[in-house]
């Protein structure tokens, strides 16, 4: 299962076009969708940050396992807070601005959480290499690869989408699909001593 995802993340980073219209053919259940593939990134990311918490307290002077555990304990609840709670939030609010006069579109939710599950891989894969490395913030760039992930997944995923509409559509995904997680997640690391 782990090598699968890993394979469709691949190509759909190195094969974008291609990629999206398999996944479109597929027209595979959000629930398995969630299950399969977003929730193991999910679980990539609190591995991650854990390993990465590990290893940032190893290097601290007065380090002492009480502070290292509640620590890990800690990221994993608030990066699975964050990242479902957002990825959820984000899903629900696009489908709902589909319908508005702004894209005047049908609802579909099924769409819409395709398209930030597998938009948001790069993203989650970034962001757990940073979590591992944490002096290797310069990954953070590659984050603008999903402009083009997102615009390739909306042209070919949402038929009745206007041409003249693609720009304004892939900047609120985006917008989105950042802010949001991202946003819960600071929000949590800051309520949370």
């Amino acid at each position: 299962m782990v090598k699968q995802i890993f394979a469709r993340i691949f190509d759909l980073i190195v094969y974008p076009q291609e990629t999206w219209e398999t996944i479109k053919t597929e027209n595979v259940d959000g629930n398995i969708l969630r299950n399969r593939f977003y929730f193991p990134l999910i679980v990539m990311i609190i591995i991650c940050a854990t390993i990465g918490s590990i290893s940032t307290f190893l290097f601290e002077i007065e380090a002492d396992f009480v502070t290292l555990f509640l620590e890990s304990i800690k990221n994993a609840v608030v990066f699975f807070i964050a990242y479902f709670l957002g990825f959820f939030v984000v899903t629900l609010i696009f489908n709902e601005l589909l319908a508005s006069p702004f894209f005047s579109m049908e609802r579909d939710l099924d769409k819409c959480f395709t398209l930030f599950a597998y938009s948001s891989s790069l993203m989650w894969c970034i962001k757990a290499l940073v979590l591992l490395f944490p002096n290797m913030l310069f990954l953070y760039l590659l984050n603008f690869y999903a402009i083009y992930l997102i615009w390739t997944g909306a042209v070919i995923l949402f038929d009745n989408l206007h041409k003249d509409m693609t720009v304004k559509f892939t900047l609120i995904a985006l917008l989105l699909l950042y802010c949001i997680p991202l946003g819960i997640e600071n929000i949590m690391l800051k309520l949370i001593p």
